[in-house]
């Protein structure tokens, strides 16, 4: 089992039990005691749990985990999101990209769009799209986060400002009735300033989000012109999306 997959065991395990101790975990995972720990070290420096007398428990709402674990989450999901939001791009376009790992997921996907301007704050797309494409390419100045591999703050949401797109691709931490969320005023910031300055937001959303409120509210389901996700959208989320004219794209299974 390589380390990502035990970090997302390790994620399960706490869900299940609220508190997990090194023993107890390197049994779960037949591994060794000191494989634990390193593993315990990994989830604790990036804040995604905390140290608790010989073991950990989980920390509620943390703020956005980082972008290799991200990564590594729910893939066959985005695969699925991604095969579906790269119908939405066209040449000759000006487009906006998050630095989500599932926007990250449709960028590796756009190495035959090379008529089109991009505009990101994520790290990893734009190395992509400069290494894959010859994509015009535009990157915001403002603080690096390692974390996340991206750049954010109050300059960031300026330097956006300053440009318009025909689109506008993104994802967020949680989808409920009262729109998108994400963990941090930051991010919701700038999320919400790449809507204002876009014709069409697309919002790519797997279901492990759905019906989850953060306590910062990103979009509104006005703000939102586009769902796509891995599966149909929860009752109550799809009879909202309606209302305010959303279209709700989802992969239909073979048969259907």
């Amino acid at each position: 089992m390589i380390p990502y997959e035990r970090y997302e065991r390790l994620l399960a395990l706490l869900k299940k039990h609220n508190y997990l101790s090194t023993r107890l975990a390197a049994k779960e995972l037949f591994v060794s005691i000191s494989t634990v720990r390193r593993d315990f070290k990994y989830l604790i420096d990036n804040k995604l749990v905390r140290k608790w007398g010989s073991g950990i428990v989980l920390i509620k709402n943390p703020d956005e985990p980082p972008y290799p674990f991200s990564f590594q989450q729910s893939v066959e999901k985005k695969e699925k999101i991604a095969s579906q939001a790269i119908k939405y791009i066209k040449g000759d376009q000006t487009i906006f990209l998050d630095s989500s790992s599932t926007v990250y997921f449709m960028v590796r996907k756009m190495e035959n769009y090379h008529d089109i301007k991009v505009l990101t704050n994520g790290l990893a797309s734009l190395n992509y799209l400069c290494s894959n494409t010859n994509a015009e390419l535009f990157y915001p100045g403002g603080k690096v986060n390692r974390t996340l591999k991206n750049v954010s703050g109050g300059t960031v949401r300026q330097y956006i400002s300053n440009f318009h797109a025909d689109i506008v691709f993104m994802s967020c931490r949680g989808l409920s009735i009262n729109g998108a969320f994400d963990a941090t005023d930051e991010e919701s910031l700038l999320k919400r300033t790449l809507s204002q300055h876009a014709d069409q937001t697309v919002l790519l959303v797997d279901s492990d989000k759905f019906s989850k409120n953060f306590f910062h509210l990103s979009l509104s389901m006005e703000m939102i012109d586009v769902i796509i996700s891995d599966r149909q959208l929860p009752e109550d989320i799809f009879e909202m999306a309606k209302k305010n004219n959303i279209k709700s794209i989802y992969p239909i299974k073979k048969g259907k």
